[in-house]
């Protein structure tokens, strides 16, 4: 599969694996994980201006952007205490 695209990129064909359902699948799928690491990162940005630099940052914005994303950017933006963010 993966030499027919790339056989069809060098063809200037390379959109019709876009035009696929699979190939929009893919692309959402894309999208889904690129909102969610972006997610991820402004969390980790928000947590560590509000509470520095802790030990389990990058871990805890994750389970935060998991749950319930915008609830915990207000929970994070208001300086809830952080055994709070923690018990989530």
């Amino acid at each position: 599969m993966i030499e027919l695209v790339e056989t069809l990129a060098r063809r200037g064909m390379d959109d019709i694996l876009e035009k696929t359902s699979v190939g929009r699948d893919i692309a959402r799928r894309n999208r889904e994980e690129g909102r969610e690491e972006g997610h991820a990162d402004s969390m980790v940005l928000l947590l560590r201006l509000n509470y520095g630099d802790i030990d389990d940052l990058q871990e805890l914005a994750h389970k935060l952007v998991a749950t319930n994303h915008e609830q915990h950017l207000k929970w994070v933006t208001d300086r809830v205490p952080l055994e709070q963010l923690r018990s989530v």
